[in-house]
């Protein structure tokens, strides 16, 4: 079925921002939150659960009620991503409204660890749990952004009618011309670059590991990219939920990398975005970003590449209980960005399912199958440190 906003929007094309337009960010990518039925029964002395939570339909029912009032604040993504004939991407605001598909299984829950290594979606379990997977277009919204809807809408399905606080779109902040300078391909093109003798592959394993303790290495060559909503003049309001980050590059050499401290390497990291993080640097990437748009210029298919990103501070996991049931895990399922290969996701721990796994961390990785054996290898090897 198809879930529309619970209330008129207003219609019509809304623009993208220079970093929404960038076509690496053309990728679906699709999270699910695994909740439980709570246990404790002081919480429901303390707290009004509705009788709307009663029972696994129930269940169904409000959080596709909740999607429908949150879809009022976040119209656009009711919409459609279109492209012009210019290649510039846009929403058609038009209140088509969003996929919503209902499933449930005999499983329980705990048999199944939570989904804590479990590469699965379903919605409804009978133990009283359920799973709300979530997929979203990279090209409107950043993992900050997805996190704050999802959280907009879990405050909506408590029977609110309004949010606390309402989402800004303003695009328009980041919007730049491209730059006419000449430029370096760096990252794009040259004889430094790698190219990885399993692209382009198929066979491919995604695994998601437990550790307490990680080191980090990279060879060559290094892109940070960063959140900028305070770097601007004026900031970007709180609320705003587009993509807003910018990358640096610090280029090391790849014995130098694997001979310095790691406290080295973070300090050369930190100095490469406090050189970046001004107004000016900011607006000189949009302008580049436009330009490689502009050009058709993307990352080659067989250059090896990894890519990192951390949700440990996203919020994906805090304050998202739904009444009777508590929010226990958090998972991403695999999406191409640079065709897979090498995609490392860290995620916070699962405490409440393990309390060993207080303070620790997830990963979750992508690489081909013959790589993965050799990375569980090295991973057994970390546990008997």
């Amino acid at each position: 079925m198809l879930v529309k906003p619970s209330k008129p929007t207003s219609s019509g094309l809304f623009s993208l921002s220079s970093i929404d337009k960038d076509p690496h960010l053309e990728i679906f990518c699709q999270t699910v939150n695994v909740y439980r039925l709570n246990v404790d029964s002081s919480y429901y002395d303390n707290h009004n659960c509705t009788s709307s939570f009663d029972g696994q339909v129930g269940i169904a029912y409000v959080i596709k009620e909740a999607f429908s009032k949150v879809l009022v604040f976040y119209h656009p993504l009711a919409g459609k991503l279109e492209k012009h004939s210019d290649g510039k991407l846009h929403i058609n605001c038009n209140e088509d409204g969003v996929p919503f598909l209902v499933a449930a299984t005999n499983f329980q829950l705990f048999s199944l660890n939570y989904l804590d290594g479990v590469d699965g979606e379903v919605t409804k379990f009978s133990c009283g749990g359920c799973t709300i997977g979530m997929g979203l277009s990279h090209s409107i919204c950043d993992g900050f952004g997805a996190a704050q809807f999802f959280r907009a809408l879990v405050e909506l399905a408590s029977e609110k009618s309004e949010l606390l606080v309402k989402p800004v779109w303003e695009r328009e902040r980041l919007v730049a011309t491209p730059t006419k300078k000449p430029f370096q391909l760096m990252f794009l093109d040259g004889p430094s670059l790698a190219t990885s003798p399993y692209m382009s592959i198929i066979d491919l394993l995604h695994e998601c590991f437990h550790s307490f303790k990680i080191e980090l290495k990279w060879e060559n060559q290094f892109l940070v990219s960063y959140v900028i909503w305070k770097l601007l003049n004026p900031p970007l309001p709180d609320r705003y939920y587009g993509n807003a980050f910018v990358s640096q590059a610090l280029e090391l050499i790849g014995g130098e990398l694997n001979e310095l401290p790691l406290s080295k390497v973070a300090k050369l990291i930190k100095e490469s975005k406090k050189g970046a993080s001004t107004t000016d640097y900011i607006m000189t990437s949009l302008r580049m970003l436009e330009r490689f748009r502009q050009l058709d210029i993307k990352f080659k298919d067989d250059v090896a590449i990894m890519v990192l990103i951390d949700w440990r501070q996203l919020g994906f996991l805090e304050n998202v209980d739904f009444g009777r049931i508590e929010s226990v895990n958090m998972i991403t399922l695999p999406w191409n960005m640079i065709g897979y290969v090498d995609m490392c996701v860290l995620l916070p721990p699962t405490s409440k399912v393990d309390a060993s796994m207080k303070g620790g961390v997830r990963l979750f990785l992508s690489l081909p199958s013959a790589a993965m054996a050799k990375f569980k290898e090295e991973m057994d090897t970390l546990k008997l440190l």
